[in-house]
């Protein structure tokens, strides 16, 4: 006689455990009323909530969203990339630098002011930079000619794949301007730099690691020539161009480039991810400004420079 059959498991099966979630306080940003959507990122994502009724610019609200399982409760949310219905909510200009956009306007107007609509071209852009915000920042002594001076280093764990010193895209800007097809690129390189870490035991050793902060550059390229192009179409075309990035503006630059050919500007003081602090978290603002070559009878208005531009094939 077989054996008899054993009886079916009555056992129940462990409720699941509830997801893990975090809070973040976040506060209503200028601008914002009821029913607004709010984007943003963190450390666990990209979320999105709709601003509640009652809430007003200023107002601190507590959120509470999902989180990865691996969160511990020691690591702080912060809010980056806020967006009102899709548009960046930029860091709020200092006195100052209203007063000095103020000056700027009259002669960033007057060569505007020029030339007709069908011969100038306003291009805004923003760019997002919240995947390069660095992970540490430190103060090390760089060389400047003869002397030791004081610089801020970061380290940007995305550049540490990048090949030192060599231009990589991270963001692009395609348009059409004099009938010619042109980008607006943004680019940065790996700047290498070392960390100096003092160990703590007796011998007190420095240990020796290998940041890497991002150095960024526009470039204004002029498109590849179509192989069916006619031979003028390969004649170098002058234009003139005005560069507005984050709170620093250029001079009006005439340059002229053949197909294939890019500008590069000088951002100067903004060159470096560490000096865009206030806007890694949001956008950088820029403002490409181009108009045609043909110029007034009088000459060059102030701010205006006729220059040998440095250029690059690529």
């Amino acid at each position: 006689m077989s054996a008899p059959a054993a009886p079916p498991a009555t056992g129940k099966l462990a409720p699941a455990a509830p997801p893990a979630t975090g809070k973040l306080e976040l506060e209503v940003p200028e601008g914002a009323v009821a029913g607004d959507r709010l984007q943003f990122h963190t450390i666990a994502g990209q979320f999105s909530l709709t601003v509640p009724a009652g809430a007003t610019p200023g107002k601190k609200m507590m959120v509470t969203m999902p989180v990865p399982s691996t969160f511990t409760p020691d690591q702080r949310l912060k809010v980056s990339a806020l967006k009102i219905n899709g548009t960046p909510v930029l860091p709020k200009p200092s006195a100052e630098k209203l007063e000095l956009a103020k000056l700027n306007k009259p002669w960033i107007e007057a060569h505007w002011g020029l030339f007709p609509p069908q011969q100038r071209l306003e291009l805004k852009v923003h760019f997002e930079l919240y995947e390069y915000l660095p992970s540490t920042e430190a103060m090390i002594q760089s060389q400047w000619g003869m002397w030791q001076v004081p610089r801020t280093m970061c380290q940007v764990d995305k550049a540490r794949a990048w090949e030192p010193d060599r231009w990589v895209q991270m963001q692009r800007c395609e348009f059409q301007f004099a009938g010619v097809t042109w980008e607006m690129l943004l680019e940065g390189r790996a700047v290498p730099w070392v960390v100096n870490q003092v160990a703590v035991s007796a011998s007190a050793e420095a240990e020796k690691s290998t940041a890497h902060d991002v150095e960024l550059c526009i470039v204004l390229k002029r498109g590849a020539q179509p192989a069916d192009a006619l031979p003028a179409r390969s004649a170098p075309l002058t234009i003139w161009a005005l560069l507005q990035f984050a709170d620093r503006w250029s001079t009006w630059l005439r340059i002229s480039l053949v197909p294939g050919e890019s500008y590069e500007f000088d951002l100067g003081d903004r060159r470096s991810i560490a000096d865009l602090g206030p806007w890694l978290e949001s956008a950088v603002p820029t403002t490409l400004m181009l108009t045609g070559e043909k110029q007034p009878a009088r000459g060059l208005m102030p701010g205006q420079h006729a220059c040998a531009c440095p250029t690059r094939s690529v």
